[in-house]
């Protein structure tokens, strides 16, 4: 905190937010991704990854001043999006 009673702000530097940049793109990416699912989830599978998009998309919206954060939320949503259809494939019977 500065002397007149204000925090102090840290400005982020061009790989920074190069880093925020890429993560909201690719989270947009794995957005198209979720509008395609129907082609090997049912109705209620394209909904629960629906979902956890969104929780990926507010995890990354409120870490924006944290860039490793943002970056790698698009590649952990991949994962469990990868889970969700490996599983539901294994365990529920979902065929494309």
């Amino acid at each position: 905190m500065r002397e007149d009673g204000h925090l102090e702000t840290h400005e982020p530097s061009g790989l920074e937010r190069l880093a925020v940049v890429l993560g909201f793109v690719l989270l947009l990416a794995c957005g198209a991704l979720v509008a395609v699912s129907g082609l090997i989830m049912p109705v209620y599978g394209v909904a629960v990854v629906a979902l956890l998009w969104i929780g990926a998309v507010a995890v990354a919206m409120r870490g924006r001043n944290r860039p490793a954060l943002v970056l790698m939320t698009p590649f952990a949503y991949l994962a469990v999006w990868l889970a969700v259809a490996w599983l539901g494939e294994a365990l529920l019977d979902w065929t494309a």
